[in-house]
């Protein structure tokens, strides 16, 4: 009778220590797809592209990605989000009793855990009354995150309140502690987001985001290679001139500069000796930036149809979206 006693008090010592550890064990997958969403979103902002696949052009995923909140400082928040995730992983090992658990290291997975949870609830609160837009990558990420993190609470506390931590083992921290030290974290996290310089919004960092880099022959490549404009090619107002002699930032979502085109494009036709004007890209968001790439491609592929359009754009009857551009060439294209 003692003997069998004692193997139903193991079996249950067992069930108690599998349950926490299947609770981990989901917790991981949560958490490394959350971590290999952020390193794609990192891969994304990195190499300067805001769209994304299943977002339209310069739609929600480009506004919360060329947002303030993306980045803190230089430095996109995708690439803090992916630290925090693997050090999150790192404290989920060390708090299943596979790897070494004892000091300070009892304290990381409750920390580390209140600290993503309460990252994923602030940025979908960002997301909903600050950006406006919700991204659906960005999205995913902070709720696979979040449940990761839950789950790891869970188990966290259920480990704390079995007889499976050795007698003498460090305590955890009480859950106002962890959470508190997590909320404090994600408040100091968002004022540096806040008051720390982040990249530049002028149309010299535009372009420059836009990749144009000149090669030997005398083009210009932009938007890393994807369109390339040869010299004497270049869209432009005025004469047509091999050489011409100025250059026009134009952003066609800026109103100002829509009607300093105007204004120029009445001007040079009067001029003389004639002048002619190259038009140079400039976006001030992600909806310009997606815009400019719609008119050049249509400078690409339909030279003699870029004026109409650019003057409609310019003048107002045209809405300075790619799905009215492209609307108009399809009607150009049938007549």
């Amino acid at each position: 009778m003692k003997v069998q006693s004692s193997n139903s008090a193991a079996l249950g010592i067992m069930n108690i220590s599998n349950r926490p550890l299947g609770l981990i064990r989901t917790g991981f997958v949560f958490v490394i797809l959350a971590l290999f969403i952020a390193l794609y979103l990192l891969k994304i902002s990195l190499s300067g592209a805001n769209h994304l696949p299943g977002c339209s052009e310069g739609g929600a995923c480009s506004e919360v990605l060329s947002s303030e909140w993306a980045y803190i400082g230089l430095i996109p928040v995708s690439a803090t989000g992916a630290a925090l995730y693997l050090a999150l992983l790192i404290a989920a090992w060390w708090d299943s009793g596979t790897g070494p658990g004892s000091g300070w290291r009892k304290w990381a997975l409750p920390v580390l855990a209140w600290t993503t949870l309460a990252g994923a609830m602030w940025f979908m609160v960002l997301q909903a009354f600050v950006i406006g837009h919700f991204c659906p990558w960005c999205s995913t990420a902070h709720l696979c995150a979040a449940v990761g993190s839950i789950f790891f609470l869970v188990a966290s506390r259920k480990r704390s309140g079995s007889n499976i931590e050795s007698i003498g083992a460090p305590a955890k921290p009480p859950v106002i502690v962890a959470a508190g030290i997590g909320l404090f974290a994600v408040a100091a996290f968002s004022l540096l987001q806040h008051f720390l310089p982040g990249p530049e919004r002028s149309l010299r960092s535009a372009m420059a985001a836009g990749a144009a880099t000149a090669d030997d022959q005398g083009g210009l490549h932009l938007y890393g290679g994807d369109i390339v404009l040869s010299d004497g090619e270049f869209p432009g107002i005025g004469a047509a001139m091999p050489a011409p002699q100025g250059v026009l930032v134009m952003d066609y979502t800026c109103p100002h500069c829509r009607g300093l085109y105007l204004d120029l494009q009445e001007r040079l036709t009067q001029h003389e000796p004639p002048v002619g004007l190259v038009l140079v890209p400039g976006f001030t968001d992600s909806k310009g930036r997606a815009l400019q790439q719609s008119m050049l491609t249509l400078w690409k592929a339909l030279p003699a149809a870029y004026p109409a359009v650019a003057g409609a754009l310019a003048d107002g009857s045209l809405e300075p979206t790619v799905a009215s551009v492209r609307a108009r060439v399809e009607r150009e294209l049938r007549c």
